[in-house]
């Protein structure tokens, strides 16, 4: 998918019947980055999505604030929960050794 980045963690900011909303999020030496997609259910997520779509190098905080505003904006339609873990995984990251 995006080759000189490491995955990192996705919400769901809304999912309805067949439709999709997500926020995703990769990383590398620079920082986060963070793209969203929605559509369909019948594409792979970030099927079109090139690292130009990408948007970073960001820091946490960064992410975190952006993350929170999305789903706002999105109707709080999933738990905070979800928010939550997104986070979680976000700092997790940050303690780990990028892949080479």
């Amino acid at each position: 998918m995006f080759t000189h980045k490491e995955y990192v963690a996705v919400i769901e900011l809304r999912n309805e019947g067949w439709d999709f909303y997500i926020l995703g999020a990769w990383r590398d030496k620079d920082g986060f980055y963070i793209s969203t997609d929605s559509g369909c259910s019948c594409p792979a997520f970030w099927e079109n999505h090139t690292e130009e779509d990408l948007t970073g190098p960001l820091t946490y905080m960064q992410v975190k604030t952006e993350a929170t505003s999305l789903w706002k904006d999105a109707g709080q339609r999933v738990p905070k929960s979800h928010l939550d873990e997104f986070l979680k995984d976000l700092r997790d990251s940050k303690r780990k050794k990028l892949k080479s």
